[in-house]
Formats: structure tokens, C-alpha cells, sequence
């Protein structure tokens, strides 16, 4: 074994991020729409968040906890008009939403997370 640089693959956050074991996160203390969120984040080089496991999901209530925020926040789930299906706004695979959301969010098109305070 031997020592490697700070980051060997560039895997780095711009500044004001966060850096998680597999995402940057910002979070930002403005209420927002889902539509208003997902242009906010783009406008910062972003995406609203991908959820793919349980870990991710950690980060994010993680993450909150550390600036001190709790409540609901938007990822970036949202499901078609069209035809229903759910997709990530970064466009990768969605690998389901019963893991993701209530029923309540479900009929509304758009993914979010609770985060308690504790």
C-alpha cells in the first residue's frame, strides 16, 4: 500500500459543496417550486439530486443535518405527463419510486424527502 493523492480519480466538489462518498451536495435554504429548484440548480452547475440506494438517501438527510435544515426537499424524480413513466433529472436510469415517496408526492409528479430534525 502506498499513499495516493488527495484525489486520485477527480472526483472533487466546487466550492461551497459538500463532498459525500458518491455525490456533491448544496444545499440551499430558499423555498423553491420543484421547476424553480431543478433551474436553480442548473443555474449552479447542478442537477436536483439522483436517489439510487439507501446510502444516497443518507447523504442528502446527512448533509441537511450538518447546515442545520430539516423538512422536505425536492430530488430529481418526476414522472411523465405523457405516459406516467418516472425518470431522474439528469436523465439516468429510475429504478423505482415506491422506495422514494408517499402517495401524496406521487399524485403530485414530483419526488421529495422528509428530513427530521433529529
Amino acid at each position: 500500500m502506498a499513499p495516493t493523492e488527495e484525489d486520485p480519480f477527480g472526483f472533487t466538489c466546487r466550492d461551497g459543496w459538500t463532498k459525500h462518498s458518491s455525490q456533491c451536495l448544496l444545499y440551499v435554504a430558499q423555498i423553491m417550486s420543484w421547476t424553480e429548484a431543478k433551474e436553480n440548480c442548473k443555474s449552479l452547475g447542478g442537477s436536483l439530486a439522483a436517489v439510487f440506494s439507501d446510502a444516497q438517501s443518507s447523504e442528502i438527510h446527512d448533509e441537511m443535518r450538518r447546515v442545520g435544515a430539516s423538512g422536505k426537499v425536492w430530488v430529481g424524480g418526476h414522472k411523465s405527463l405523457e405516459d406516467s413513466t418516472w425518470s431522474w433529472d439528469d436523465y439516468s436510469y429510475f429504478n423505482g419510486v415506491a422506495d422514494f415517496c408517499d402517495q401524496k408526492a406521487h399524485e403530485k409528479n414530483c419526488l421529495e424527502l422528509t428530513v427530521d430534525a433529529n
